[in-house]
């Protein structure tokens, strides 16, 4: 026999649950706008879960609502706004809704126990205050602003500041690709001027803002390494979840994948590493709220 849930508890699963199932068609991963987009074609909504009196549908609420209880229950995985469906969410379609939202519940009582914070019992949890969901909101639209911003970049200037970031970490980039074919390479990268320490970093770049880069560009770069070399595949996009898989169980395990939301965090936290001339490929702004 299901188990009774409140009007707010019901939107939250069923959301939550359609979410991760597009997600799953998805191959693992989706911009959160498109995930909306998505549920809200496909979801047998309310008018009462549609109800955008407050400003945004009721639903958009609880989806943020609830994705933190699946995130801490492991079955999601959220970064700048791009959910990715973890193997235990992917495992868990495989049951129903309501066991997942259970246990996704479970997990975050738990966690906020451990916290020694008192656990919100029951169906009607809210883990996030009005405040906390207002300062989402203003995380989205500035990760908005970050992918409006590397979506009108050429693919050569993606490329140079995939450079910069580089050089910001500490490497040297004595190569980086002048248009036309470069070999499968887009930059090189040392860990000393002149190259003699290893691993040498190779490095393809790939400018896809609205798409996910497939296993065959992974394969492709691993190909290209030898011994004493490292691969790196940067995109302003995503990646599917083979192209995640492959890297993951290259044997020499020396393939690292970074989407265009990682490369996004990477340059906010190396960006006073940078001098002024990379500075300028894309200028960005700190902005400090009061914490509760």
């Amino acid at each position: 026999m299901s188990k009774a849930f409140s009007r707010t508890a019901s939107c939250g699963l069923k959301v939550m649950f359609c979410a991760m199932q597009v997600l799953d068609e998805l191959g693992g991963s989706s911009r959160v706008a498109d995930l909306r987009s998505a549920i809200a074609s496909r979801c047998d909504l309310s008018e009462w879960e549609r109800d955008a009196s407050g400003g945004s549908p009721r639903w958009f609420t609880f989806l943020s609502f609830y994705s933190t209880c699946y995130a801490v229950g492991g079955f999601i995985r959220k970064q700048r706004g791009t959910w990715y469906l973890t193997d235990e969410g992917k495992a868990a379609l495989s049951g129903s809704a309501d066991s997942v939202f259970c246990a996704a519940l479970d997990a975050y009582e738990k966690s906020k126990a451990a916290e020694s914070a008192p656990p919100q019992l029951g169906g009607d949890i809210i883990p996030a205050s009005p405040s906390a969901l207002s300062l989402e909101k203003v995380r989205e639209q500035a990760d908005d602003g970050f992918r409006s911003f590397l979506a009108s970049r050429s693919a050569y200037q993606f490329q140079d500041m995939c450079a910069a970031l580089l050089r910001a970490m500490g490497f040297f980039t004595p190569f980086v690709a002048p248009k036309g074919k470069d070999g499968g390479i887009d930059v090189l990268a040392f860990r000393d001027p002149l190259g003699t320490s290893t691993p040498r970093v190779k490095v393809q770049v790939k400018h896809t803002p609205t798409s996910s880069v497939s296993v065959d560009v992974v394969r492709q770069l691993m190909g290209l390494l030898g011994a004493a070399d490292a691969g790196l595949v940067v995109t302003s996009g995503l990646f599917t979840g083979e192209a995640l898989r492959a890297a993951r169980e290259y044997q020499q395990n020396n393939v690292r994948l970074i989407d265009g939301d990682e490369f996004v965090s990477l340059w906010v936290e190396y960006y006073g590493k940078m001098p002024e001339e990379d500075k300028n490929l894309m200028r960005i702004a700190p902005v400090f709220f009061v914490s509760e």
